[in-house]
């Protein structure tokens, strides 16, 4: 699962959105685009506004990949689609 885990602001001050991504079983690979960040759930990730592709692989089990819409809100699947289309981040 993918929930909004808030806003966080860091000691620079840049603000972007926690997202707390969870599994059953725990100990998949969490990968953002495509890109391996060096996370197993369950596992926070933080993000700055935009669309992202959120993959969750484990060994015997089929990879997931979610569509997620980072901004005031956190959508998943065809709203988060929609939204980026919208906003021209896709």
């Amino acid at each position: 699962t993918i929930t909004d885990g808030g806003t966080v602001t860091d000691s620079s001050g840049v603000t972007t959105r926690r997202i707390y991504i969870n599994t059953t079983p725990s100990g998949a690979k969490v990968l953002i685009n495509g890109g391996y960040i060096g996370e197993w759930t369950p596992c926070n990730v933080d993000l700055p506004k935009g669309y992202y592709v959120i993959s969750i692989q484990k060994s015997g089990y089929l990879s997931k990949d979610y569509s997620v819409y980072v901004g005031s809100i956190i959508l998943q699947g065809d709203a988060a689609i929609i939204q980026a289309r919208n906003e021209g981040l896709i």
